[in-house]
């Protein structure tokens, strides 16, 4: 699961590699969600998502399906759990002005 600051929540498994890709600054904290799954938090002063990759799994004769509920999960903003595995890159930078 993926949560915004805003309290928007994307879930999906996660079938390949996590990487972030930070910055000076840049924290993070790991805890056990439950038997099988980490809740890992991202956090720091001045800090915003630049980019955020989503890799998508190559299955033969599954691509159309995905792609119908890869786009339905967006149009959603992620309101249901996208039953598909991806692999994820987020890049963190720098704001250019303090946080309020």
């Amino acid at each position: 699961m993926v949560e915004l600051l805003d309290g928007r929540q994307f879930v999906f498994g996660l079938s390949g590699a996590l990487r972030v890709h930070g910055c000076l600054g840049l924290e993070s904290e790991v805890t056990s969600w439950d038997d099988r799954s980490l809740i890992i938090r991202y956090f720091g002063q001045n800090l915003k998502v630049a980019t955020v990759r989503l890799g998508v799994p190559v299955w033969a004769g599954a691509e159309e399906e995905f792609s119908a509920d890869i786009r339905e999960w967006l149009a959603t903003d992620g309101a249901n759990d996208l039953l598909w595995g991806l692999a994820m890159e987020i890049e963190v930078a720098r704001t250019s002005q303090p946080a309020i």
